[in-house]
């Protein structure tokens, strides 16, 4: 989720293109998990999918695993009703060449954006900007906002490219209101925080002992009195993991299809958990935590440089 910036455009093609996979079910697996994956060319090199002996691409177990995490998420946003209405007018990924997925502004507006997405394959021609321009001042998705208000009496507002929602709702069973505030404010923070470290924060980049890389193996920082390594697990996935902190998460790591995923579901997890001085991360400022903050920078001082591009 993104805090206020429109999402780039290779985010909302994995993204879509994972949860579309959720609503596509291949009636004819052998097994109850297999899932046919419509967006082949993004989600094969990321090893989020496979082609089996038949020819059929479906998602692998990490794929699947991602596509339901990230459905969680978006469960927080939006329900399975207000979803329905949606798809009913845009696809996740339609046509692989727009996509949508949903966010929360630092004021706790929810809303869905759609965006433009990048070609797939170099045959593929990209959706030019007067065609998506079109596409939402006159296509389906501006139907959407009056499709809400009559079907579900549900307040909404397009403007430009993103539909603002009413307060957002759980599906099935409702979650305590406090416990729904809580989760929001922990999505707020992991996505505040991604974009402060690519923004403000200068990291430390790793090498294997005795390499010469052009490309870090991997990369530390600083988070609410802990060190933070990102690099990729043996199996290639972005990587994050608490190496110095609290006891109760020294060692803990988190894994995913992108490192800001990756960092996001981390912070989200250690939202209002203690740090090492007691207080509550993302909500208190801790003196102690500034002070281990000093001593990173010193520490390393002129190795530390601002955070590059991760792929």
């Amino acid at each position: 989720m993104s805090v206020t910036a429109p999402f780039a455009d290779s985010r909302v093609l994995e993204d879509s293109a994972l949860m579309a996979v959720l609503g596509l079910r291949w009636d004819n697996a052998p097994s109850g998990d297999l899932y046919y994956a419509p967006d082949s060319a993004r989600l094969v090199p990321l090893g989020l999918a496979s082609v089996d002996s038949g020819g059929q691409f479906r998602l692998t177990s990490d794929g699947l695993a991602l596509a339901r995490g990230l459905r969680l998420r978006e469960q927080l946003l939006i329900s399975d009703d207000v979803l329905e209405v949606v798809l009913s007018r845009a696809g996740r990924a339609h046509g692989k060449a727009t996509g949508w997925i949903a966010g929360i502004t630092s004021t706790d507006l929810v809303y869905i954006e759609m965006v433009p997405q990048p070609r797939t394959t170099p045959e593929q021609p990209r959706l030019a900007p007067e065609a998506f321009t079109e596409m939402i001042t006159q296509g389906p998705w501006t139907g959407i906002p009056q499709d809400l208000r009559r079907r579900l009496g549900m307040y909404a507002k397009q403007h430009g490219a993103r539909i603002y929602l009413g307060a957002p709702r759980m599906s099935g069973a409702q979650m305590p209101e406090h416990l729904r505030t809580h989760r929001l404010r922990a999505a707020r923070h992991a996505a505040a925080t991604w974009n402060d470290l690519c923004r403000d924060h200068r990291v430390l980049a790793l090498t294997e002992p005795g390499g010469d890389h052009t490309q870090p193996a991997g990369l530390l920082f600083h988070h609410a009195g802990r060190d933070v390594r990102l690099s990729r697990d043996p199996q290639g996935r972005p990587h994050a993991e608490v190496v110095t902190g609290p006891t109760a998460v020294t060692g803990d790591y988190w894994t995913g299809h992108r490192f800001d995923y990756a960092v996001a579901v981390m912070c989200a997890d250690l939202y209002a958990t203690p740090c090492a001085h007691g207080l509550g991360t993302g909500r208190d400022s801790c003196p102690g935590c500034d002070a281990t903050a000093e001593a990173f920078q010193r520490t390393h001082g002129s190795l530390l440089a601002p955070m590059p591009p991760l792929t």
